[in-house]
This record gives C-alpha cells, sequence and structure tokens, in this order.
C-alpha cells in the first residue's frame, strides 16, 4: 500500500518518518548519509527513542515531503516519486564526484609515467653518449 492509499496517516514522528524513508526506497544508512547524521540518529527516532532533532528540515528536504508533516502531521503527506528523484539525483552526484576524483588520479599517475618514460630515455641517451 504506497503512502497515498493509506486510510490513516502515522500519529508520531518516528512512524511519520519511516513511512516516509521507506517511500523513497532509502534504508537508514542511505537517509542518514543524505542529511549529514548517524544511521543511529535516525533509528532511535523511527523506534521512538528520540522524540525531535534539529534535523527536521534537512530529513524533510532529503525524503521531499512537507517539514511540518514530518514533525507535527500537518501539512501534505509525502510523495514517494519525488522522493525517488531526490534519492536518484543524489545517487548520480556521487558517482560524477567520484568518477572526477578517479578521472584526477588516473590522469596524475599517466603524467608521473610519463615523465618518468622522459627521465628513463634522457638518462639512456646521456649513457649511450658517454
Amino acid at each position: 500500500m504506497s503512502v497515498h492509499e493509506s486510510t490513516t496517516l502515522p500519529q508520531t514522528l518516528a512512524a511519520r518518518l519511516k513511512l516516509a524513508r521507506e517511500a523513497a526506497g532509502l534504508n537508514q544508512i542511505q537517509l542518514a548519509e543524505m542529511v549529514g547524521i548517524s544511521q543511529t540518529a535516525i533509528s532511535w527516532l523511527e523506534v521512538g527513542k528520540t522524540l525531535r532533532t534539529g534535523f527536521i528540515a534537512e530529513i524533510a528536504k532529503a525524503l521531499c515531503v512537507d517539514p511540518l508533516w514530518l514533525a507535527l502531521g500537518d501539512g501534505s503527506a509525502p510523495d514517494p516519486v519525488a522522493a525517488r528523484d531526490n534519492q536518484l539525483r543524489h545517487d548520480a552526484e556521487k558517482w560524477e564526484s567520484l568518477y572526477r576524483n578517479e578521472h584526477a588520479t588516473c590522469t596524475r599517475l599517466l603524467d608521473t609515467v610519463t615523465g618518468l618514460r622522459s627521465e628513463i630515455a634522457a638518462l639512456k641517451a646521456k649513457g649511450e653518449s658517454l
């Protein structure tokens, strides 16, 4: 059953957070990474061990939900399509960053190898002329 098919919406932050996270297709680790907090913090919120957080706005943004809905149950229920799009965008940004970093590393290595080859060739030429 999707969020929009539910007849009753969750009454606690814990239940709303879990509902929105699952609707977004995220696990706790993924959400924590997107928000910049620990997986344990997400877990404690979902089980009700922690009743509030200073990261409501960030969590709501990561899940593409109304912060008022997440915090208090007021406002619009989550849109799972928007949340999934946000997750895909986040993943694409991570892959792009990884690619850029790896590309830069490979370029530096190739430059080093090219420089070493030039030095070896120069040393060989110098040795042959002696």
